[in-house]
């Protein structure tokens, strides 16, 4: 339970990192007219990258943290490693301005009703320790962090964290996930504080300590090289609800942009695709002659995934025209508690372009939900993407046939669940057929 990765018992409101709530009004900082500080750069490249389950993502973000002065800002769909958690409460203890955005309450941040008794859950906890939560609906999919961004009065030494990976243990140790790290003033940076500030300032307050009424304003970035799926959405007039536009689609229409453009490969790495302006922007890449390469997480697989009228499911479809697509397997029949999933959301062109973040490419996650991409050009940031490509592709590569001969004289119940393998569709839906159907139930 998640209760047990909390400190429990934690002081109501410790003087140095626990203010009441505030009326005060937003500090302009102008940051054109400061003397001596620099202007915010066209764009940036990450410093730091990670991969997870086999990088250490978990200590690029503790360390990132420890090096916070002044203010934290998280958009978190999922928070729940200990250690992550501790040290945002040690910040928070300390009088770090900490911000939180969570996606819509659970039964681990219950939201109280006026009057009643603190439940002492998660969220009670974070606040206690001085840290303020909000949450928005429907989903807030974000895995952002900021440090010491637009709330310390300066972007001078402003860290920004994104990626696929939520703060939590699968996270760090079971999925595929990537992570990214950047540094320092930049439009990019300024792009996600405006995109937080832009959820904190509708976000519903979670009931406790409020340390800032309204985010501080700073001149915006540029943006161009990050995307944001709020540009779809405007505010509704109750707290932490937004209105979404199906006729925007901002983020896939710069996946097609980029795919468009693509001369020699495209290599997607991907836990979704359901997007269908992707996929057709994919197949005209395929008809001039892109090598494409793609490898989903086997939840996209669907058993019985003909439509009406013969028509196949992207990737199924795509197969059928003799793409290379596959599947990252670990179980006959999946479920989120024994799933070993590929989470991550990039995608490589021509060996040169990155696109990643926590953007699903689904119809959903451009009109339903909050995400981010980014677009990444360094050399030496898309070469470990390219190697990280390759490991997926070849999870337990020449081991399928043997696989199969050792299932034909009988599958028992511990062959439900294995290692990742990567499997083309007609072997992962071979190797499945080798299975009673009640066996893995």
């Amino acid at each position: 339970m998640l209760k047990n990765l909390i400190v429990i018992g934690l002081v109501t409101c410790v003087l140095s990192g626990c203010q009441m709530k505030s009326n005060s009004q937003s500090v302009v900082l102008d940051d054109q007219t400061t003397p001596g500080q620099p202007a915010a750069r066209e764009t940036n490249e990450p410093v730091e990258q990670q991969f997870s389950p086999s990088g250490d993502i978990k200590s690029g973000i503790l360390a990132a943290l420890a090096k916070t002065t002044k203010s934290v800002d998280v958009a978190i769909y999922s928070l729940g490693d200990k250690q992550v958690i501790t040290a945002l409460q040690d910040l928070g203890k300390k009088g770090i301005l900490i911000r939180l955005i969570l996606n819509q309450p659970t039964g681990k941040c219950k939201i109280r009703n006026a009057g009643e008794p603190k439940a002492n859950n998660f969220c009670d906890q974070l606040e206690d320790a001085g840290i303020d939560v909000r949450y928005v609906t429907p989903v807030m999919h974000h895995k952002i962090g900021i440090v010491d961004g637009g709330q310390s009065g300066s972007f001078d030494t402003a860290q920004l964290m994104t990626g696929s990976a939520n703060w939590s243990h699968t996270a760090f140790a079971v999925y595929d996930e990537d992570w990214l790290r950047y540094e320092g003033d930049s439009d990019l940076v300024r792009d996600f504080q405006r995109d937080f500030n832009y959820l904190w300032d509708h976000a519903k307050d979670y009931p406790g300590v409020t340390v800032a009424a309204s985010s501080q304003a700073f001149q915006d970035g540029n943006g161009a090289k990050a995307f944001f799926t709020s540009n779809n959405s405007t505010k509704n007039q109750s707290k932490g609800s937004f209105k979404w536009d199906s006729t925007k689609n901002t983020v896939s229409s710069k996946v097609v942009a980029e795919f468009d453009q693509a001369v020699t490969s495209i290599k997607v790495g991907h836990a979704h695709f359901r997007t269908p302006a992707i996929y057709e922007a994919v197949s005209r890449a395929h008809d001039r002659g892109v090598k494409v390469q793609i490898v989903l997480d086997q939840q996209e697989f669907r058993p019985g995934s003909e439509f009406a009228n013969d028509k196949l499911f992207f990737e199924e479809a795509l197969a059928k025209r003799n793409v290379d697509v596959r599947y990252k397997v670990y179980s006959v029949k999946w479920s989120h508690t024994t799933a070993k999933q590929l989470h991550s959301k990039f995608s490589i062109v021509d060996d040169k372009t990155l696109l990643t973040g926590s953007y699903n490419w689904s119809e959903n996650a451009e009109n339903n939900t909050f995400e981010n991409m980014v677009i990444v050009r360094d050399p030496a940031i898309v070469k470990k993407y390219i190697d990280q490509f390759e490991v997926i592709l070849n999870y337990r590569a020449g081991e399928y046939a043997g696989l199969i001969t050792r299932l034909d004289q009988g599958a028992v119940a511990s062959d439900c669940h294995m290692a990742p393998m990567t499997m083309t569709i007609n072997e992962f839906k071979g190797w499945r057929a080798k299975f009673p159907s009640s066996m893995c139930n």
